[in-house]
């Protein structure tokens, strides 16, 4: 039975294109939710990098905080650094009033020892008619003037032995050691306590018999004709220390005999006094003349005519108390500008430092090619 037969009524559908009701209200809600959301979303986006952002200026002052108290504090460290480098500079200077002092004592010194020569030569003249050869000058009251004037340059013997002892590392397996000029023997004591097998030539017979007393090698020859009695290529390494008593003909024939005489690789090393002292010159000038020190560039041209390759020189140590502790600055300002200007006034002092007190010896090093 049908609905129209049970007498119900059916709902009526709407009309063909007419919204259903409620529908038209509900897209305005939506578009509504959804814009407040993007207005959300934008307000949370906004808010977090404000946040950031004030994070970023709380470094920020902290940043200039921290700088501002470094530069406020940076005039104190460049005062502290200041002071060191004004205090090395004083020293310098009173080295240097101290170091001219002594000369001025030492040519003063000079002169009246000059003067009592002359005073002896006056005294020491021949009567009128008598020959007067030129070895009577070098005789009597007036050598033992000179003699008592120019010190005979020996140094204590511990002293010598201290400073031999920088050269054993070039002679380690560079054996025979050939010690020309080997005086009282301390190179070669020095070298026997480290096992190294050599032998010293002299010509002193006092040096020579001393050497025997002390159990050490001596051959009595000249350096050069020893050198060229020995087979070719037949010594590791050769030491000379006599180089100002020389000639400086003789010290050219020297390093060529020593680059004959080395095997390939071995070394020579030539002690010398240092003419750039002055007092080593100023004895020089005014003493006997046999000893005569030997300028650090002709040595290494020497050297190279011989064939022989220069290495480098070796200085002797500096005296007592220099070279001085350098300035230097504080950890956190190492890196910058200042570093590089404290770095050369420390050259600078050190430069000084060197002109006013430089070595009184100093040593070639020099090796056979091969």
């Amino acid at each position: 039975m049908s609905d129209t037969e049970r007498g119900e009524e059916t709902p009526a559908s709407p009309p063909a294109g007419k919204p259903r009701p409620g529908g038209r209200a509900a897209g305005p809600v939506r578009r509504l939710a959804a814009r407040f959301a993007l207005v959300t979303r934008e307000t949370m986006e906004r808010r977090r990098a404000v946040r950031m952002l004030g994070t970023r200026l709380d470094q920020m002052s902290e940043t200039l905080k921290d700088t501002r108290a470094r530069m406020w504090a940076m005039p104190k460290r460049t005062d502290l650094v200041m002071g060191q480098i004004w205090l090395r500079a004083e020293t310098a200077d009173a080295r240097a009033a101290t170091e001219i002092q002594r000369l001025k004592d030492e040519v003063r010194r000079i002169q009246e020892d000059n003067a009592r020569i002359l005073a002896l030569f006056e005294t020491q003249q021949a009567p009128a008619g008598t020959a007067c050869g030129a070895g009577d000058l070098k005789t009597g009251a007036l050598d033992r003037a000179i003699a008592s004037r120019v010190p005979a340059g020996d140094e204590p013997r511990a002293e010598t032995i201290r400073r031999m002892g920088r050269y054993v590392e070039h002679f380690r397996s560079r054996e025979p050691v050939v010690v020309l000029g080997c005086r009282r023997g301390e190179m070669l004591e020095v070298l026997q306590s480290y096992l190294i097998d050599s032998y010293g030539v002299e010509t002193d017979p006092a040096s020579i018999e001393f050497c025997a007393e002390s159990a050490f090698t001596v051959e009595k020859a000249d350096p050069v004709s020893h050198l060229a009695s020995l087979p070719e290529a037949s010594v590791g390494a050769v030491f000379c220390g006599i180089a100002e008593r020389l000639a400086p003909g003789m010290i050219s024939d020297l390093t060529k005999a020593v680059a004959r005489a080395l095997r390939p690789g071995g070394i020579l090393i030539v002690e010398s006094t240092n003419p750039a002292n002055p007092v080593v010159l100023a004895r020089a000038l005014w003493g006997r003349g046999d000893s005569v020190p030997v300028p650090p560039e002709d040595l290494a041209r020497l050297a190279r005519e011989a064939g022989l390759v220069v290495e480098g020189f070796i200085a002797e140590e500096p005296p007592p108390g220099s070279p001085r502790e350098p300035a230097r600055l504080p950890e956190d300002l190492a890196g910058g500008d200042l570093a590089e200007v404290v770095a050369s006034l420390n050259r600078l002092a050190t430069e000084i430092d060197g002109l006013a007190n430089p070595p009184k010896r100093y040593a070639l090093a020099a090796t056979k090619p091969g």
